[in-house]
């Protein structure tokens, strides 16, 4: 009977320590994060499930949701619900950040046991963007003095990044455009060509980027810029006769005093430095 009351003694004993020990254990607390999508263009958005499954249906004690990447956010839940937990979030990847990865990540406590869980979304974009148009008005010739008129289009599906206009030749010029992300744009530039400048060529170029870093570039036909016009000269008429003043009788001679002509053309103006009313 001793041993009898000791070995029920002993058992009892074994029962009580394992019951404590499950009582005290940190339960196991399964996390997961889903996306609806795997790949998204900056400025894209991507929605997000977390998921929190506590062994045991414990109490969830708080759920924290972070981002990196493209993305910088966090935030905490106070949770404080007994069993399955669910929680939906957007997330917009910023277009400036430009492309890399959005890495959405959660962790949540329930019945002393920590779990985690993260789901990682491409942001990239690797369609070049497109040059709708580049144009020099007037398209074949121009002459010193003149205005031309530069316009071009451009269209991205992520969105523009800037855009460069290159003038060389009879003009050289460079105008870069930040282009603010969107996704079309239209520009039109008019400039005058110098009265003074070298018979030549005008040629354009143009380079346009997007967020993912793509880069085109396109040339409009060469604009030749040439001078065939005859000079125009600013004079005055005076008339030789003494005492004339501002009148004039048959047989006065006049004679033109040429006062400015333009220094930039090879072209000569006809010879006439008097003239008789006879």
């Amino acid at each position: 009977m001793v041993f009898a009351w000791r070995r029920i003694m002993a058992t009892a004993a074994v029962v009580a320590l394992i019951h404590c020990g499950d009582s005290t254990a940190p339960k196991t607390v399964t996390v997961t994060v889903a996306t609806d999508q795997q790949y998204i263009l900056p400025g894209q958005s991507v929605v997000a499930t977390i998921e929190v499954i506590p062994e045991g249906n414990e109490t969830v004690n708080y759920v924290k949701i972070a981002t990196t990447g493209v993305l910088t956010s966090s935030e905490s839940l106070d949770v404080q619900l007994a069993g399955t937990f669910t929680a939906t979030r957007t997330f917009t990847a910023p277009r400036a950040a430009g492309t890399g990865m959005l890495r959405v990540r959660a962790t949540a406590s329930a019945g002393g046991g920590l779990g985690n869980g993260e789901a990682v979304v491409a942001v990239a974009d690797t369609t070049r963007p497109v040059i709708g148009s580049l144009s020099v008005t007037p398209a074949d010739t121009a002459q010193l003095g003149d205005s031309v008129v530069i316009s071009y289009t451009a269209s991205d599906n992520a969105g523009l990044k800037y855009s460069i206009l290159r003038l060389s030749g009879v003009v050289t010029l460079k105008d870069s455009v930040a282009e603010q992300y969107v996704s079309y744009v239209s520009h039109t530039r008019r400039m005058r060509i110098s009265s003074t400048a070298a018979q030549g060529t005008l040629s354009a170029t143009l380079e346009v980027a997007d967020i993912g870093g793509n880069v085109v570039t396109t040339a409009a036909t060469p604009l030749a810029v040439v001078d065939t016009r005859f000079p125009i000269a600013l004079g005055t008429l005076v008339n030789t006769r003494s005492g004339a003043g501002s009148g004039f009788a048959p047989d006065d001679t006049f004679r033109l005093t040429t006062v400015r002509v333009p220094s930039s053309t090879s072209r000569r103006l006809p010879t006439a430095s008097t003239a008789n009313t006879a």
